[in-house]
């Protein structure tokens, strides 16, 4: 069954900027890299971490995430259900701005909300 509602998905280009970030939640280390467009918006994200019991889940979360930024979900969308959600690895972070998370995505919520609006 085809959806009625396509969207066309609004690639990066193969060469494009990127804002890396480094932090810790918890024992858990984690970088962001958030792919942007020309004019400084947000197009994808991976999200790196040395846990290998949860590495491939988080490669999932930022194939998503990216995925549906590129299809015209806005920000807001996406970080609303990212925001809050309890599991581990919880903690403390290494971010002056995010000073504790209660998961990967929440943080990445927060940071995703912090840098890029929504």
């Amino acid at each position: 069954m085809t959806s009625p509602h396509k969207h066309p998905r609004e690639r990066l280009p193969d060469t494009h900027d990127s804002v890396v970030h480094k932090t810790m939640i918890g024992k858990v280390s984690m970088y962001l890299i958030a792919g942007v467009f020309e004019d400084g918006t947000l197009g994808s994200i991976e999200i790196k971490v040395d846990d290998k019991a949860i590495r491939g889940w988080c490669i999932c979360l930022g194939i998503f995430i990216s995925i549906a930024l590129q299809a015209g979900v806005p920000l807001e969308t996406i970080t609303k259900h990212l925001l809050f959600q309890k599991f581990d690895p919880k903690g403390y972070t290494h971010d002056k701005h995010i000073k504790f998370a209660h998961s990967i995505p929440d943080y990445v919520g927060r940071w995703l909300t912090r840098e890029f609006g929504g």
